[in-house]
């Protein structure tokens, strides 16, 4: 569930031009990851 998600945000960010950290921690929080382990994925 989370791959489609994340690979979606990381073509949008990507188009856009931006790295898109402060999505994925979002995403991860929402799927159920720990806070300390989304907030230190999601960096870029």
């Amino acid at each position: 569930m989370t791959g489609p998600l994340v690979l979606a945000v990381a073509v949008a960010m990507t188009v856009m031009g931006k790295r898109g950290g402060n999505f994925y921690v979002v995403i991860f929080k929402i799927v159920g990851v720990p806070m300390h382990e989304a907030a230190t994925t999601g960096q870029p």
